[in-house]
């Protein structure tokens, strides 16, 4: 009985390993351009552990601090796993940690090549630092659309992706949210890169799970959707799992822990 409750728990997405170690402060990359986070090291983790690397969104309304929610429960879920939860270039959490670069304007302004080189460092330190065996990215939101655009353009980076309510057609999105939001300001020009225009540069080996939330209005399914078959078009298996009822807010549903698994 309790060898089949635990496989229930564990097909439902739930924690049932035990605690992740205690979350460690990373900076990573050279100074000039360190890159901020938290990382926690499972607690089965061995010497060449595989690495997730969660980036948080555009977070509009105040500094992010959700991606380390998500990042000690994934590193529960994931007990062999090192997860480590970036700052993205100018932005500080609640506690006052930074990471070096400009934040923009929190309206997809900063999915730029001087963004993508500096979390690509970020990651490739963390990978020699850690000893990681593969990397997997794991982005909600804006998050998302970055992780998007490293695995394509920077495709030595990591191994696998995981894009959680990814705008990932950036001109589409943009509009989107103009009208949305009744706000012009979302119409001018921007020096970001749109993740849906490279998919089809995605390494066809690399593993691709793209999760939306059916009743999400700020980054609806279609955009995930056009992304996913975007990719497949070029031979990169892109999987799309859509959850009825859910919206924007969908990166602590068990869905993306499974995605992990």
């Amino acid at each position: 009985m309790r060898r089949l409750l635990a496989a229930l728990l564990a097909t439902a997405g739930l924690l049932i390993s035990g605690p992740a170690a205690a979350q460690a402060v990373v900076s990573l990359g050279p100074a000039e351009a360190s890159t901020v986070g938290l990382a926690w090291r499972g607690s089965a983790a061995g010497a060449r552990p595989p690495l997730i690397v969660v980036l948080h969104g555009d977070a509009p309304r105040g500094p992010p601090s959700y991606q380390y929610r998500f990042a000690e429960r994934a590193a529960a879920a994931r007990p062999d796993a090192v997860v480590l939860a970036l700052l993205r270039p100018g932005y500080a959490d609640p506690a006052g940690r930074r990471s070096a670069g400009r934040r923009g304007r929190t309206n997809g302004d900063n999915y730029t090549p001087e963004v993508l080189d500096q979390l690509a460092g970020a990651i490739m330190d963390a990978r020699r630092r850690y000893g990681a065996s593969r990397v997997t990215l794991v982005g909600h939101s804006g998050g998302a659309a970055i992780a998007a655009l490293l695995l394509a353009r920077r495709p030595w980076v990591a191994d696998a992706g995981v894009l959680v309510a990814c705008p990932c057609d950036l001109k589409r999105w943009r509009r989107h949210m103009a009208w949305l939001q009744k706000n012009p300001g979302w119409l001018l020009p921007v020096r970001s890169l749109s993740p849906i225009e490279t998919a089809g540069r995605i390494r066809p080996d690399v593993p691709l799970t793209l999760i939306a939330g059916e009743k999400d209005v700020v980054a609806p399914p279609s955009l995930s959707r056009a992304f996913a078959q975007a990719a497949g078009r070029r031979g990169t298996p892109a999987r799309l799992i859509v959850l009825p009822g859910k919206d924007h807010e969908i990166l602590s549903e068990p869905a993306v822990l499974e995605a992990l698994r």
